[in-house]
């Protein structure tokens, strides 16, 4: 069975001038450093946030999730780094 296709969000649903050709992404929990280094591959000028939230574990061990807005180039710029990686 196939799954239904999901529309894809962009800026403009959130009414933001000039994201209109941005993409809404959902960012899992992950570790500040891998968020750290997720900015730095889509580039900070390249992201929205919408929301975001962070929690320590018990071992200090800080936490971070969010949900942003990612820019054409953005994903240009995550594309590379896949095709560079492999």
């Amino acid at each position: 069975m196939e799954l239904p296709q999901l529309p894809v969000i962009t800026g403009a649903d959130f009414g933001i001038d000039g994201t209109e050709d941005w993409i809404y992404k959902d960012i899992s929990w992950m570790t500040k450093e891998y968020m750290i280094k997720f900015v730095d591959i889509i580039g900070k000028e390249n992201l929205h946030w919408i929301s975001g939230a962070s929690r320590n574990s018990e071992d200090g061990t800080v936490f971070m999730r969010g949900s942003v807005l990612v820019s054409p180039q953005g994903i240009e710029n995550a594309k590379e780094y896949r095709r560079v990686a492999e």
